[in-house]
């Protein structure tokens, strides 16, 4: 038996219908470019306190101020809240340190990162994709992308991988 890791995925974004396969999935996160310093230091910025307001529990500053036009017309506040609420069951830890997140991809005021957290229990993990884009020289929240990771054993499925959405997709 070996072990594989099967990725359970809970989607939250308004874009997720414009990929239809995996190809457009993967494609569009390789074709970009690196921020520049400046704005990888703002997105930085940008995602520490979006967390931040998480943990303190501010769900209203993190999807007023933190998340975009687009998002917020894409997405009810309600709809945000229950969202929040699967995240934080997940009990990440608090610090979030520069090295767990890492650049998936820029274009012009646009930019994909993904975070690694770890949960409290022992060697649990998973990413958050957020994908941010400049707003009124501010970096806002587009869409968030949770995909959380089990580690199983299973002599059938040969380095496989196997994203499965959770039941409550955001929007419907």
């Amino acid at each position: 038996m070996r072990p594989f890791i099967f990725i359970l995925c809970l989607i939250l974004s308004p874009l997720w219908g414009e990929e239809d396969s995996l190809e457009e999935f993967f494609g569009s996160r390789f074709a970009l470019i690196p921020p520049s310093k400046e704005d990888e230091k703002a997105v930085f910025q940008a995602i520490q306190i979006f967390f931040e307001r998480l943990k303190t529990k501010n769900v209203t500053e993190a999807y007023f101020i933190s998340t975009s036009t687009h998002f917020q017309g894409t997405l009810s506040f309600e709809q945000f809240k229950l969202f929040i609420q699967r995240l934080l069951e997940l009990k990440y830890q608090e610090d979030l340190a520069k090295g767990s997140i890492s650049f998936s991809g820029s274009e012009k005021d646009k930019a994909l990162y993904t975070i690694l957290l770890k949960g409290n229990k022992k060697d649990e993990k998973f990413y958050v994709e957020l994908s941010l884009e400049k707003q009124e020289e501010e970096w806002k929240i587009v869409n968030i992308k949770i995909y959380q990771i089990y580690s199983v054993t299973h002599k059938l499925l040969l380095n496989n991988f196997l994203w499965k959405k959770y039941d409550t997709d955001y929007p419907t």
